[in-house]
């Protein structure tokens, strides 16, 4: 039988390896965890100083159109940890001189008992957004 920390271990080199960002906050949006593809995308994650508040000016999330940086309670991390919500949206980041858009899934993260105690969202890059969506998005 298969310990909680061999489980966990292989979950964080799982996620660790993976080419999408993964961020998980705790139930009180402090952050709690960044694979490397997440730093990659928003620099330098600092666990003990970033939270859910620092989010939109630390890590330079727009909305898909780049025109205004989100406010924290926009954020899909925010919206799953405070509000137990499922958010799927397309998102710009902005770091230095360099912009990648992505699409952002967020969702809460429940214990065996079903009591929310954090969240996870998973960004994709997209490159560049096909034409047809690009139609949408500026419909």
């Amino acid at each position: 039988m298969q310990t909680v920390s061999h489980e966990l271990e292989r979950l964080l080199t799982v996620t660790a390896l993976m080419t999408d960002s993964v961020i998980a906050c705790d139930a009180c949006g402090q952050m709690v965890y960044a694979n490397f593809a997440a730093k990659n995308l928003f620099g330098e994650i600092d666990m003990e100083k970033n939270s859910m508040d620092d989010c939109p000016e630390a890590f330079g999330i727009f909305d898909c159109y780049g025109e205004r940086m989100l406010d924290p309670q926009e954020l899909p991390l925010a919206q799953a940890a405070y509000e137990g919500k499922v958010v799927r949206v397309n998102l710009l980041v902005r770091q230095e001189e360099a912009s990648s858009p992505v699409e952002a899934t967020a969702f809460p993260v429940l214990d065996h008992k079903g009591r929310q105690v954090g969240a996870v969202m998973v960004c994709r890059c997209l490159g560049s957004f096909p034409e047809p969506e690009r139609a949408l998005l500026l419909a």
